[in-house]
């Protein structure tokens, strides 16, 4: 009895060790305030008292934080920003949380009329007038040409391939919970709809636009996934509420990332 009860109670102990290693979880979107334009590659910083901490916002403008219990002062570095970059939402620079057991999300908006970097050219990772794609580099074999036009072949997920393989969303950057319209920019459903529920929609219309929408923006997001679209193509399809092409790039590939 006597040795059931130390393993127990060091098993315990060794259970709210782990669960306190990663107590402060914040996330966000850094964005435009008008367009809803993501902003891809701003340094976002986590300091507290004894430490500090930094990420960079991913292709749809989101960043996750999972740090030690502490209360900090989460901040943009604003040398990853245009030189004229306005917050307008918080319109100061460093916000401070204290050790929560919930996910805080704070979100940046940025001034529409201050957004505006270097003139728009192939390679940049925006999809520009006359562009059919742009990943972000010049480079031919990567669903997405040097001269900004998709390539043949790839790889693609269908969305009923996401809907059943949950465990595979987490190298995209993307979360289960995450809202829909918040996630494209977009104002298509009330009340407001996840990630997970939008993969698991049925129907057309709508549905199919968050369905597909859903499934091809993991696609794009996935590093195993050599996905012929860019997550802005993605973004800029589901706002346009056109969604044709992402369903044939979906169908690309019978090799997804857990198989």
């Amino acid at each position: 009895m006597k040795k059931t009860t130390i393993i127990f109670l060091a098993t315990t102990f060794m259970i709210l060790c782990f669960s306190a290693a990663y107590a402060s979880h914040f996330n966000g979107h850094v964005y435009c305030d008008e367009n809803n334009e993501y902003l891809e590659n701003v340094t976002v910083i986590a300091t507290s008292s004894s430490a500090s901490y930094s990420t960079t916002t991913n292709a749809i403008g989101y960043y996750y934080f999972g740090l030690p219990c502490d209360t900090y002062t989460i901040s943009l570095d604003m040398t990853t920003l245009p030189s004229d970059a306005v917050l307008i939402n918080p319109s100061n620079n460093g916000v401070t949380f204290p050790c929560s057991s919930t996910t805080i999300r704070q979100d940046w908006a940025i001034d529409s009329a201050t957004c505006t970097g270097a003139e728009p050219f192939c390679g940049d990772g925006n999809l520009d007038p006359g562009e059919e794609c742009d990943d972000g580099n010049n480079m031919d074999g990567d669903g997405c040409s040097a001269h900004c036009t998709v390539e043949t072949g790839g790889d693609g997920c269908t969305p009923g391939y996401w809907k059943n393989h949950l465990d595979t969303w987490g190298p995209s950057g993307l979360a289960l919970a995450d809202d829909f319209d918040t996630t494209f920019g977009t104002d298509y459903f009330d009340p407001d709809i996840t990630l997970e529920q939008a993969v698991n929609m049925k129907g057309g219309g709508v549905k199919k636009i968050a369905r597909h929408g859903t499934a091809a923006l993991l696609n794009a997001m996935h590093p195993a996934v050599a996905y012929p679209a860019t997550a802005g193509d993605v973004i800029t399809a589901v706002q346009n509420g056109d969604v044709n092409g992402l369903v044939d790039f979906n169908e690309l590939s019978d090799t997804c990332p857990a198989e």
